[in-house]
């Protein structure tokens, strides 16, 4: 597990924070869940899907089938994290066509995002 510290207190890192909400997706929200990876191989970044088409740079790590049609998008961040441009371009267009889309730094942000559109 790694850590790295923010204002003096341990961070765990994004993928460790992506996991389990991933986890909580499929167990308790029952949720079709994709994960939006950018490829790694031996410790070293190749160029995923998302870094080889422009369209799609920026697009959230997380895609949801929630119960009753609804769709949810995460997008995953340590805590002080931003999203890029082409992040925030990427919400706007989704939030535009009427779907959720949530910036996350925990669980309780995910869990709460999706009780309060039930």
């Amino acid at each position: 597990m790694g850590y790295s510290l923010y204002r003096g207190r341990p961070v765990p890192l994004e993928r460790e924070i992506q996991a389990g909400i991933v986890i909580w997706l499929r167990l308790f929200a029952k949720a079709k869940v994709l994960v939006n990876r950018t490829e790694r191989s031996y410790g070293k970044r190749m160029l995923g899907a998302r870094d080889r088409d422009p369209e799609q740079r920026g697009s959230p790590d997380i895609i949801a089938a929630l119960d009753g049609g609804r769709t949810l998008w995460l997008e995953i961040k340590r805590p002080g994290g931003k999203p890029s441009a082409d992040q925030l371009r990427w919400h706007a267009e989704l939030r535009a066509l009427g779907h959720l889309v949530v910036i996350a730094t925990c669980l309780e942000e995910v869990e709460a995002a999706i009780w309060m559109r039930r």
